[in-house]
């Protein structure tokens, strides 16, 4: 198998304007690097201090925003499925979980490339973190012939970030006034009606059979390609560590620098590599996308932006800046893909199915478990934590009373929840054997009552081709004039015990990630590591605060009169800009 015949297709579809960066954050788009909020060394603003605090979410409108929909329900998306012949229809959301496993599969697990950090960066481990390999679940939701791919949200949860990331994505493409009438306290707040007015911007993408619906954040026509990008707010180590249980624990965490293990910019990049930074890449792909714009924050405050283009978020997942060599194992992804799927839906026709995919290594070799299931007992799965995440939403706004609407949750989010529960976790076995028993060290569980009930299991194992030569992977430099081809073979696993004992198993590694209730000691002691750098980091910025009495806001040298100006002192405190 190769890329050839496989057509990646923009559908034209009218579209609302997309939006752009505000307050000069598009200078960062066509710089390498961070671009700090504020020089830490002349406390110079950088942008508009306006960006500096961020608004709590008690004080934002979320009622006023747009909700998601999921692909299963957004009945655009199902008539131009139709009207496309496509028999697959999925947002890039719903779709990275499943793509990230073959790209373990097709890459051999591929280490990681930390070229982009410091020499003095000591990176603990070069491999995903187990979050990022955990087994990937989704819904293929039948309607009409066709099938609606869903995220599988049996473990999602609530928490700040996601929360917080939909009212900072606005902060970031709004001028100041707009920005203003969604807070509540308002007197001409924004509403509903208001909002609705204005629909989201989408790309509608079909490759082969599969249709993607990717939503476009921001665009600037300087960028190449399309010149669309995608946002992304990332919380600090802090808080991310405290992302299920209490945020507040570690407010206070500062980036103060650009490098170093602790407080900087370098070591953001370096958990944001090892967790989201493969999803990033393929809701690029997926999305006809440049790259990913990110704003780092602590929950109270940003403290710097910086622009990853598509050749640095390959550099750091496939070794090399060409992006020709993700392209191609994103092609050959999404051709097993569609094997995957026109294997399962033959199987169990005009039915909704759970599937779950899971890469195991070495030599990597991935399960895939498709269990067909009636719409009443796939709803209920869907909406397994729909009141728990309520209230949790309630709790987070500071509401006692009223009703929010559920909140969609990114897988980016989800990665926060799971990230902290992994650090202390050791490397599980990888032989790659697939007896139950050595993969689980457990017996079979009885699974009787299970295996009379229909279940697809199979295993697909590949070998790479380069230019003829079977090799382990394409490795850099992988130019154009290079040929990749895959060898693929596909194995069912006909035994109903075996096929039940290893999905139970499955299932049970992803439990065990998403839904661990107990905190590993090495995970306390990291937690209390970070409360003690957020409580410094509370001390140092109040003596800051103390020193930035006016805020001092860059502004060119040259005025455009021929004089020089320096950066101008504002006339108003800093805690008034905000």
């Amino acid at each position: 198998m190769t890329t050839r015949g496989l057509k990646f297709s923009p559908l034209e579809v009218e579209q609302q304007p997309i939006p752009r960066l505000c307050h000069g954050l598009d200078r960062v788009l066509f710089n390498p690097g961070v671009y700090q909020l504020q020089d830490p060394r002349t406390r110079v603003f950088n942008f508009d201090p306006y960006l500096h605090k961020v608004l709590p979410v008690s004080e934002f409108n979320f009622k006023a925003l747009q909700m998601f929909e999921t692909p299963s329900q957004d009945s655009t998306l199902g008539d131009l499925a139709k009207r496309s012949k496509a028999k697959f229809y999925g947002s890039t959301s719903s779709m990275t979980g499943m793509l990230k496993h073959f790209h373990f599969l097709l890459s051999q697990w591929r280490s990681l490339t930390f070229d982009m950090l410091s020499r003095t960066f000591d990176p603990k481990t070069r491999v995903f973190s187990q979050f990022t390999k955990m087994p990937a679940a989704v819904f293929l939701r039948h309607r009409n012939g066709r099938y609606a791919i869903d995220a599988d949200k049996y473990f999602d949860r609530q928490n700040i970030m996601s929360l917080l990331g939909h009212s900072l994505e606005k902060l970031l493409t709004l001028p100041s006034k707009e920005y203003d009438r969604y807070k509540l306290s308002h007197a001409n707040g924004i509403t509903a009606d208001e909002e609705n007015q204005i629909p989201n911007s989408y790309h509608y993408t079909t490759a082969g059979s599969i249709l993607t619906r990717s939503q476009l954040d921001a665009h600037d026509p300087r960028l190449p390609g399309t010149g669309v990008f995608d946002i992304k707010t990332r919380a600090v180590v802090s808080i991310r560590a405290h992302g299920q249980t209490d945020h507040r624990a570690g407010l206070g965490y500062e980036l103060r620098q650009e490098h170093g293990q602790w407080e900087s910019f370098e070591r953001e990049l370096y958990d944001l590599t090892r967790n989201s930074m493969l999803a990033y890449s393929l809701q690029a792909r997926l999305g006809r996308m440049d790259g990913i714009f990110m704003a780092y924050h602590n929950i109270e405050r940003i403290f710097g932006f910086q622009y990853l283009g598509l050749e640095d978020l390959d550099l750091a997942l496939h070794g090399q800046k060409d992006t020709f060599l993700g392209d191609e194992e994103f092609k050959l992804s999404l051709k097993l893909l569609q094997k995957v799927l026109t294997q399962v839906t033959d199987r169990f026709p005009q039915q909704s199915v759970r599937l779950h995919f899971e890469t195991r290594s070495l030599p990597a070799f991935m399960y895939i478990f498709a269990e067909p299931m009636e719409e009443t007992e796939a709803d209920a799965i869907q909406s397994r934590n729909k009141r728990k995440n309520e209230k949790l939403t309630k709790h987070l706004l500071g509401l006692e009373n009223g009703e929010e609407e559920e909140e969609d949750m990114d897988p980016d989010d989800v990665d926060e929840i799971a990230w902290q529960k992994l650090r202390a976790k050791p490397e599980p076995d990888e032989s790659g054997r697939s007896h139950y028993s050595i993969i689980t060290g457990e017996k079979h569980p009885d699974i009787d009552g299970k295996k009379t009930r229909p279940l697809l299991a199979l295993t697909l194992t590949i070998r790479n081709k380069v230019n003829g030569q079977a090799v382990q992977r394409p490795e850099n430099p992988f130019a154009p004039g290079d040929k990749w081809k895959v060898e693929y073979s596909f194995s069912e696993i006909e035994s109903a015990r075996q096929a039940w004992a290893l999905y139970e198993a499955t299932k049970k590694r992803r439990a065990e990630i998403l839904d661990n209730e107990q905190e590993p000691y090495g995970l306390k002691e990291f937690r209390r590591q970070v409360v003690e750098f957020a409580k410094k980091g509370r001390e140092w910025r109040a003596e800051q605060d103390r020193r930035d009495t006016e805020a001092v806001v860059f502004a060119p040298y040259d005025d455009g009169k021929g004089g020089a100006r320096q950066g101008k002192k504002a006339k108003k405190s800093k805690d008034e800009w905000m």
